[in-house]
């Protein structure tokens, strides 16, 4: 039997649909490969600053959808201040970020994430929420950061 001169229908869908699930289960693996290294790279880096974290610095933070926040952070023997008083939610403290980079890398469409070399966190991530969508990138950005003695 040959299946290229076959103009049986329920063969050509059987075939198609087989075709169809090996390349869909190909995706999903390559997907998850991927995604699950980029995961542990999150949990990896995170775990470097925790246990690299410094007891007193300070850095300035950004984060930027629609409208952007600057938090100037001072963290002094483990206790975190702030140059203003700011809304719960627009103070950046670094967990956030790492927050952030979780949070993107399961729901975003594109991601890309710098790490500070020494200290691990996450010096700049860019999100782009949906590739169909305009204007729905976000950025978080740590800058300055600088430890105190």
């Amino acid at each position: 039997m040959q299946l290229s001169l076959s103009r049986n229908p329920y063969l050509i869908c059987i075939v198609l649909g087989a075709v169809t699930a090996i390349v869909f289960s190909f995706w999903v693996i390559a997907y998850h490969a991927i995604s699950g290294k980029t995961h542990d790279r999150v949990k990896k880096q995170q775990s470097i600053w925790l246990h690299k974290q410094p007891e007193s610095y300070s850095y300035t933070a950004y984060a930027g959808c629609m409208h952007t926040i600057i938090s100037k952070v001072l963290v002094v023997d483990g206790k975190t201040f702030f140059e203003k008083v700011a809304p719960e939610g627009d103070r950046l403290v670094i967990d956030k970020f790492f927050k952030a980079a979780s949070k993107g890398l399961y729901e975003a469409s594109s991601i890309e994430i710098k790490y500070h070399s020494e200290y691990g966190f996450p010096e700049l991530i860019e999100v782009d929420w949906n590739k169909h969508v305009i204007d729905d990138e976000c950025f978080y950005k740590i800058e300055n950061f600088k430890l105190i003695e």
